[in-house]
């Protein structure tokens, strides 16, 4: 078993502070050194909005000042890191945003609104066919979305996520088995919210098993593709779906991890909007190597890789 040697922790740990944001340097105190929680809040808090919901980039991709579900989410799962973010503002404030942003006729959240697209952006955020290419929201992001509930299950009216829940999985059970990319994530991050009842843990567990055969990656060689990936769904062993992966392609894919890092101590993305906006992309890719730093080094630790 490989691990991460010390040398590439500290080169990773590097770029994180001469090229990363605020936030994601707070996050790797908190988490590797003696960082408080405090810290992360105060860094996050420059990114939400009067109306509770967070955007001027918090989602990299998405650079626009204005509120989105996506980039409020994001939020949320960071906050879910601590386990006494529920009696913060901020969260209290990003849950009512939440809430307001519900379809109550479709019972889903949309994406974005139209605004955030009014900044240079890549073309999978192009608003006139989102709706279409995103399912409807059905899925993504509306399993995503109820996770964020759950892990802040008191904040929310008593009944709306048992509701939601049980709407959002009858309606997943009668898909065929294989789920999309994006979907499937947003069912991981479901799945391993705080406070999810055992029924519907269950529940979605099944569902999921029986979706990673035809949907996850069987080979290293589609591991090196960015596809559907076990460390995309899973970053602990501790995680509700770690038992169902192949053990062998997990550890391949621990290997391919640490085997992967660049010589400055970050991590590829695996895809670029440079042609869009070349100089908001230069900014927009650091954020997401810095991110990603904080992601794979809490991924090896966990699976004591490091």
């Amino acid at each position: 078993m490989i691990k991460l040697i010390k040398n590439a922790f500290e080169k990773a740990k590097n770029y994180l502070f001469k090229k990363g944001r605020k936030l994601d340097q707070a996050l790797f105190k908190f988490h590797f050194e003696v960082g408080v929680f405090k810290e992360v809040v105060t860094e996050l808090r420059n990114f939400q909005n009067s109306d509770g919901g967070f955007g001027h980039g918090l989602e990299a991709d998405l650079r626009s000042p204005h509120s989105s579900v996506i980039a409020t989410s994001h939020a949320l799962e960071i906050l879910a890191q601590h386990e006494d973010s529920a009696n913060l503002e901020i969260t209290q404030k990003a849950i009512t945003y939440m809430l307001d942003q519900f379809d109550h006729n479709k019972e889903v959240w949309e994406m974005i609104p139209k605004e955030v697209t009014d900044t240079p952006h890549p073309w999978w955020w192009t608003y006139d066919k989102l709706e279409e290419n995103f399912g409807g929201f059905l899925i993504n992001p509306r399993a995503r979305v109820v996770g964020n509930l759950w892990s802040q299950n008191h904040l929310v009216p008593a009944g709306f996520l048992d509701e939601i829940t049980s709407s959002l999985l009858k309606y997943i059970e009668i898909l065929p088995d294989e789920l999309g990319m994006y979907d499937l994530l947003s069912c991981a991050i479901l799945l391993e919210s705080n406070h999810l009842p055992e029924e519907f843990s269950q529940r979605l567990l099944s569902r999921m098993i029986k979706s990673l055969p035809l949907s996850m990656v069987k080979t290293i060689d589609q591991i090196e593709a960015h596809q559907i990936t076990p460390l995309f769904l899973i970053d602990s062993p501790d995680s509700r779906l770690a038992p169902a992966i192949p053990e062998g392609l997990l550890n391949a894919n621990l290997d391919w991890l640490i085997d992967t890092q660049l010589s400055d101590g970050s991590w590829n993305l695996g895809w670029t909007w440079h042609e869009v906006d070349a100089d908001l992309w230069v900014q927009a890719e650091k954020d997401w190597k810095g991110s990603h730093i904080v992601k794979n080094l809490r991924t090896l630790s966990a699976f004591d890789r490091i």
